[in-house]
C-alpha cells in the first residue's frame, strides 16, 4: 500500500496530500482541536478554525520581526495550543523551528544558543531563557489576545555575545535537541519529507490497536508528553491529522495524568517510561475503566514492569520499541498475544538484522541495526550521522536477541557493556532481575572500581513507597537465577534515584553516586580500622 492510500484509508480522514504538513495547514471546522489542560481545569479550547486563526496571527508576527524561509526560531513553551500555532506558522514561512525542552540546563541552552544562532526566541516563562546579546525574545501571554509580546531581558543574566553567523537557508523544517534516554541533548534534523515518512508508518502503528468499533465517534487524545520533545509531538501531529480532539496536560502530577485519562474515557494508552512508574503506583484497573489498548513504546520494559502493569489494568500490555531517530518496525500487534510477554514484538516493516561484535550478521543476537522508510540521517553532528547510518541501516546501538519465531528482545545497550573477572557482563540483565523483586520500584546497574582496581558491578536501589529489604536479601533472590560472576559487590538505597529531562534514571549521576558511596564506605572502614 503506498504513502497516500495510507492517508485516504484512515477511517474519518478527509482524503489528503501526501505532504501531512500541508494537510494540517487546510484543516478547518467549528469542532474543538485543542484543549489546554491544567490541573483538573481545562482553561483553553481552540477548534481547528481558532487554530488557523492564530496561526495566520504569528506569522504576521514572524514577518514583521524580519524571519524568512530557511531562519531558524527557537521555540520554549510548555504544553500549549500557541505552540501548534507557532508550529504551522513556521511551516507556512518555511522556517527551521528548534523545540526547546523544557529541561535544558542553562549551559546547554547557551551552547545550543552559540551553535545554531537563532534569528528570534519563543519563550512562555522568563526563567527558560538565558539570553544572548544580539537575539530578540519573544514572550507568550496565554490570556492575551496579542499574546505574542517582546520579553524584557535586561534583569536576566547574560552570556557573552555570539558572532552572528550570516544567514543562509536551511532545509530543515524541525530541529530538535530532546534530552533522549541518557540525558544528554542530541540534535536530530526532520526534514518536511522525513516528517511525512515519520507520521505514515507511526499512523500504521497505532491503526494495529483500534481503540473503537468502525460505526462509534473517535475517541479523544490525551498527551502528557512535552510537545517540546520529537515522540509528543509527532503523537500530536497524528492526532490533530486525524481531526481528533486533542487534550493538552500540563502537570507533572500522577494524578492529574490519570483524572484527565479516566474523564476522557481513554481507550488506548500509549505509554512512556514516566507514565508507567506512575500506573504502576495505583489501582489501575479502576482508574482507567475503558481502556481497550496499552502500548508500551521507546526504550524496552522488563518482563516484570509488563506483567505486574498488564494485572493491574486487566489486559495485556503490548511492546514497542522505536527511538526519536526512526521507528524501527519492532513492535507486538494487537492481534500478537500467544507471545511471550518479554518480547519487544516481530518486525512489521522494513528491514532488520543483528551485528555480531566481528561486524557479521549473526541470526539470532547482535546489535539491532533497522533499514526502513524512517532510516535517513537526522543528527546535526555528521561524524555521528557516519557513524550511526551506514547504507540506510541505522545502527541502534542496542543489543538485542531473537527466536526462531522472529521475537525481539532487548538485552543492554552495548556501550554499557564492561568485563567483570574476564566475563562479558551487560548491567541491564543484572537490572531485569533485581527489578522482578516485590520491593525494588526502580533499579540501576552500573561498574565501579574496587580498592584493589578491579571492576564490580554496583546496584542503586529505588524501592517501593513502604517497602524494606536488606541488600544480603536483595543478593540471595539474584542469586536465585542470576550469574554468580555478576552479583552487585555494592548495593546503594536511594529514596529517589536521580532522573534525567525524561524523568528516566539518570545513569551516569547513579554510576557516580554509586562510587562515591563505595569509596566512603571504604575510608570510613580504614579510618575505624586505624583508630
Amino acid at each position: 500500500m503506498s504513502n497516500m492510500d495510507g492517508w485516504q484509508n484512515m477511517n474519518g480522514l478527509k482524503p489528503s496530500v501526501k505532504d501531512s504538513l500541508s494537510a494540517l495547514l487546510m484543516l478547518d471546522g467549528p469542532h474543538t482541536a485543542l484543549t489546554l489542560v491544567v490541573g483538573n481545569r481545562q482553561i483553553l479550547n481552540w477548534s481547528c478554525d481558532e487554530l488557523q486563526r492564530q496561526r495566520r496571527y504569528a506569522e504576521q508576527v514572524l514577518l514583521a520581526h524580519g524571519l524568512g524561509a530557511g531562519d531558524r526560531l527557537l521555540l520554549g513553551t510548555a504544553n500549549n495550543p500557541h505552540f501548534f500555532a507557532i508550529l504551522l506558522a513556521a511551516v507556512a514561512l518555511e522556517l527551521c523551528l528548534m523545540p526547546l525542552h523544557p529541561d535544558f540546563s542553562q549551559a546547554q541552552l547557551q551552547q545550543l544558543l552559540q551553535s545554531q544562532t537563532p534569528r528570534l526566541v519563543i519563550v512562555d516563562h522568563p526563567h527558560n531563557l538565558v539570553a544572548s546579546c544580539g537575539l530578540t525574545v519573544l514572550q507568550v501571554h496565554e490570556h492575551d489576545a496579542q499574546w505574542l509580546q517582546p520579553l524584557v531581558v535586561a534583569s536576566l543574566p547574560m552570556i557573552p555575545a555570539v558572532e552572528q553567523k550570516l544567514h543562509c537557508a536551511d532545509p530543515s523544517l524541525l530541529l530538535f535537541h530532546s534530552s533522549g534516554s541518557t540525558g544528554q541533548p542530541k540534535g536530530m534534523r526532520y526534514t518536511r519529507g522525513m516528517l511525512n515518512n515519520y507520521l505514515d508508518k507511526l499512523y500504521e502503528l497505532y491503526a494495529a490497536f483500534p481503540d473503537q468499533p468502525q460505526h462509534e465517534q473517535r475517541s479523544d487524545r490525551v498527551n502528557v508528553l512535552p510537545v517540546t520533545h520529537f515522540g509528543g509531538l509527532s503523537f500530536c501531529l497524528l492526532a490533530l491529522l486525524e481531526r481528533r480532539t486533542l487534550h493538552l496536560l500540563r502537570s507533572r502530577d500522577a494524578l492529574d495524568h490519570l483524572a484527565l485519562l479516566r474523564q476522557q474515557r481513554c481507550q488506548l494508552l500509549l505509554l512512556v517510561p514516566a507514565l508507567l512508574h506512575e500506573l504502576l503506583a495505583v489501582d489501575a484497573r479502576s482508574a482507567l475503566p475503558d481502556l481497550r489498548h496499552c502500548l508500551a513504546m521507546g526504550e524496552s520494559i522488563t518482563q516484570a514492569q509488563l506483567q505486574l502493569l498488564s494485572e493491574r489494568l486487566g489486559l495485556r500490555v503490548h511492546n514497542a520499541y522505536g527511538m526519536s531517530e526512526c521507528l524501527t518496525g519492532i513492535y507486538n500487534g494487537a492481534q500478537d498475544v500467544a507471545v511471550p510477554m518479554g518480547t519487544c514484538g516481530r518486525l512489521h516493516f522494513g528491514e532488520a538484522k543483528l551485528l555480531a561484535m566481528d561486524g557479521n550478521e549473526h541470526p539470532s543476537e547482535g546489535e539491532l541495526c533497522v533499514r526502513n522508510i524512517t532510516t535517513v540521517p537526522c543528527y546535526t553532528d555528521e561524524a555521528l550521522n557516519r557513524s550511526k547510518y551506514r547504507e540506510h541501516w541505522y545502527h541502534t546501538g542496542d543489543l538485542f536477541r531473537r527466536d526462531a519465531a522472529g521475537q525481539y528482545y532487548f538485552v543492554s545497550r552495548l556501550d554499557l557493556m564492561c568485563v567483570i573477572n574476564g566475563r562479558n557482563v551487560y548491567p541491564q540483565e543484572v537490572e531485569q532481575i533485581l527489578r522482578a523483586h516485590p520491593a525494588v520500584r526502580m533499579c540501576i546497574v552500573a561498574p565501579i572500581k574496587l580498592a584493589d582496581g578491579r571492576q564490580r558491578l554496583a546496584a542503586a536501589i529505588e524501592l517501593e513507597s513502604g517497602e524494606n529489604v536488606s541488600a544480603n536479601a536483595l543478593m540471595d533472590f539474584y542469586l536465585a537465577c542470576g550469574a554468580i560472576y555478576a552479583t552487585p559487590a555494592w548495593v546503594q538505597f536511594f529514596a529517589c534515584l536521580p532522573r534525567n529531562g525524561g524523568d528516566k534514571p539518570d545513569r551516569i549521576s547513579c554510576m557516580h553516586c554509586l562510587q562515591q558511596g563505595y569509596d566512603q564506605s571504604i575510608a570510613a572502614v580504614l579510618v575505624g580500622e586505624t583508630a
